[in-house]
């Protein structure tokens, strides 16, 4: 379940979506995947970042 809370954490975070925009380019595309990780404390998202991310074409 941490993993699921680091995610959106990561995903609604001001400076996650910004280094996010700078990786893929500027502009997001209509779909994508990233990989984030997650460690965790006593069941609860510790810290989060990037790992990498997919272009998804159409």
């Amino acid at each position: 379940m941490a993993g699921v809370q680091g995610a959106m954490h990561f995903l609604t975070s001001a400076d996650g979506l910004r280094g996010l925009r700078q990786r893929i380019g500027g502009k997001f595309p209509a779909a994508y995947l990233v990989i984030v990780r997650t460690s965790q404390n006593k069941m609860l998202p510790w810290r989060c970042h990037y790992e990498t991310h997919m272009v998804m074409e159409p």
